[in-house]
């Protein structure tokens, strides 16, 4: 007896969101704890069952039934996925066609959300305002290799003691918002952190990835050589449709009139949407800046 329309058609689909999601998962670790986003490129980024994404108080966490749960700082549940809800071996991550999924341990997926876009690289972010948003693919990117040597002064500093006029601290230090400016002066300072790499802001208001020992090394150099006083002031802003530029300050504001800033370097890659992040990733071998645009909100 033939197999009725219907189900052959359900049969045919199955099949197809088997091989799509098999094929886009690559060979995957678990994810840190106290990490605030997932990349679809790195082999470190998935949550397990009980692993949770942290930001500013919220959480998402991947619960044992398979279940994603979204909390705001009271650990009040503000979504979920109702993805499962079974006891099953499960991972959550996100795929290189923008698509989050949690998924069995042999890659077929219990749950997705978001349309399939052009293959790239992508990055799920819970936000330090509560809000989980994918955004991708990468607009842009370069890489570090671990301690090259670099051209140019810069160095050390942290992340919060640089960061000013920013309505979205990010405590993971690895993250620009494009409603971000980091304003410092007069000697350079470390933007973002992530493992063995940093990014900075060079006293020539240009950025550099430094390896750990790089930057510590450029810092010292710089302060015996007294160049604290008499570097400019600097600035590095990413703007909502992803372009990142640093900036130096020529003249300060004065008699009611503005700073003005002369642009030094930028990304010079851009896509008309409402919000962009930049990420600092460390791949192991080398360091990496993506910028990403918004692709979607889930929650």
């Amino acid at each position: 007896m033939a197999a009725a329309p219907g189900r052959a058609m359900d049969s045919f689909l199955l099949l197809y969101l088997f091989f799509f999601f098999f094929f886009s998962l690559e060979t995957l670790t678990v994810l840190a704890d106290e990490d605030v986003a997932l990349f679809s490129h790195l082999q470190s980024s998935i949550l397990k069952q009980g692993d949770s994404l942290t930001n500013n108080g919220s959480t998402l966490t991947l619960q044992i039934d398979c279940d994603l749960v979204l909390r705001d700082a009271n650990n009040m549940i503000i979504w979920n996925s109702g993805s499962v809800a079974r006891p099953v071996d499960c991972i959550f991550w996100i795929n290189r066609y923008g698509v989050a999924v949690v998924s069995d341990s042999e890659g077929i997926p219990l749950w997705t959300t978001g349309s399939p876009a052009p293959r790239g690289s992508y990055a799920l972010l819970l936000r330090p305002d509560g809000k989980l948003r994918i955004y991708g693919p990468s607009l842009w990117s370069f890489k570090s290799i671990a301690n090259s040597s670099g051209s140019g002064g810069g160095g050390g500093g942290t992340v919060s003691d640089r960061r000013v006029a920013s309505s979205s601290f990010d405590s993971s230090g690895y993250i620009m918002y494009s409603s971000d400016d980091f304003i410092y002066g007069p000697t350079g300072g470390a933007l973002l952190n992530k493992g063995n790499y940093t990014l900075v802001l060079e006293n020539t208001c240009t950025l550099h990835i430094r390896g750990t020992s790089e930057a510590e090394a450029a810092s010292s150099t710089e302060e015996r050589r007294g160049l604290q006083s008499t570097a400019p002031t600097c600035k590095a802003q990413l703007s909502s449709d992803g372009e990142l530029t640093a900036y130096r300050l020529l003249f300060p504001e004065q008699g009611g009139l503005q700073d003005v800033w002369l642009r030094t370097w930028g990304s010079d890659f851009t896509k008309k949407t409402a919000e962009s992040i930049a990420a600092l990733v460390d791949s192991g071998s080398a360091g990496e800046l993506l910028i990403y645009p918004m692709k979607q909100t889930m929650a």
